[in-house]
């Protein structure tokens, strides 16, 4: 236990993290594995993950159909969806753009040995940009969205699905949430990108669009 305690203690003095960052260990697959999650996003984070596995609340969800195949977890956040998937799939790729988020996602990744998730330091998008990325209210809210008034920005440069796809190969399970992002990536991603994704499994923050933005979008892919 004094070795845990000492973990937090410096890495919160090293990421100058807002808040306090929390170490918790949990089993997936048998695995035992631990990460660090701010306090502030601690409960929603573990129940939503780790407890109700929202993402897989479908059958066809479930991550053990994704075993060997390749998942994308875009808003990663500091990577728990990701941990849980490495434990199924050949390939996660990890894409989180905010700095402080990410530099925790590495830590989490070294921390488990994780040597099947790629990390990206880029925000999603329907286009190569530089973006401002807005702070939340918590370190879950980050967004390329500016749906309130926020304190403080940063930049950050963006990738599409295509790139994904091009670097990693096809993918089998996106996992989406990007704080209001979605309606862009889904409504103006090039329909033969969006027919090549196996599954989508989303987030949708109705401040930013209606969710039936999306089910539009997704329905027009599969005429023609």
């Amino acid at each position: 236990m004094p070795r845990n305690i000492d973990l937090v203690s410096v890495s919160n003095k090293v990421l100058q993290s807002r808040g306090k960052l929390v170490k918790i260990d949990f089993t997936v697959n048998q695995k035992r594995l631990e990460a660090f999650v701010p306090d502030d996003q601690l409960f929603v984070a573990v129940k939503d993950i780790l407890l109700n596995r929202e993402y897989e609340y479908l059958p066809d969800f479930e991550l053990i159909n994704f075993r060997n195949k390749i998942v994308v977890d875009a808003g990663a956040h500091v990577g728990l969806f990701s941990l849980v998937a490495s434990n199924f799939a050949k390939k996660v790729v990890s894409i989180e753009p905010h700095p402080m988020n990410f530099n925790l996602l590495r830590i989490n990744r070294i921390l488990n040995k994780s040597k099947n998730i790629m990390l990206v330091n880029k925000a999603l998008w329907s286009k190569q940009a530089v973006l401002n990325l807005y702070e939340g209210a918590h370190t879950g809210s980050h967004s390329v969205i500016q749906r309130r008034v926020y304190a403080k920005n940063c930049l950050v440069h963006s990738m599409t699905l295509r790139d994904v796809i091009g670097e990693f190969g096809k993918i089998d399970l996106l996992k989406l949430d990007v704080e209001g992002g979605e309606f862009e990536i889904i409504g103006k991603t090039a329909k033969d990108v969006m027919r090549s994704i196996e599954c989508i499994c989303a987030e949708i923050h109705l401040d930013a669009g209606h969710a039936n933005q999306i089910v539009d979008s997704l329905t027009s892919y599969d005429s023609e």
